[in-house]
């Protein structure tokens, strides 16, 4: 039955509605809307309209977060988190112990006068 559709849509020289250019793309050019998420957005759309109120995003501030994480490890369209020193191993222990607290200007000028 799809098949059929399309082959109508095909040979008909009746116009037909599509989205304008780039609004299918999506993570900066690295994939395309599909007809699902199409069709989801175009009912909200439409229940916006019909019943005048907006709807909140459904991204939440965690979910900017891991955008701007993954964005950050990624480079050329490959993921390079393993190269960042931030990532903990299993069984890895911290070799350098505890850090030493800096110790202001002032404090050393005070040592210093004592000795």
């Amino acid at each position: 039955m799809q098949s059929m559709d399309e082959y109508l849509q095909d040979i008909s020289e009746a116009a037909t509605v599509e989205s304008s250019i780039g609004a299918t793309i999506t993570d900066n050019g690295r994939g395309m809307k599909s007809a699902k998420q199409l069709a989801k957005e175009e009912e909200i759309r439409n229940y916006e309209e019909e019943n005048f109120i907006r709807l909140p995003n459904a991204q939440t501030k965690e979910n900017k977060r891991e955008k701007m994480k993954r964005a950050r490890n990624e480079f050329m369209g490959e993921d390079w988190s393993m190269f960042t020193n931030n990532r903990e191993f299993e069984g890895q222990q911290n070799t350098q112990g505890k850090k030493k607290r800096r110790v202001s200007a002032w404090e050393r000028a005070k040592k210093r006068a004592r000795d």
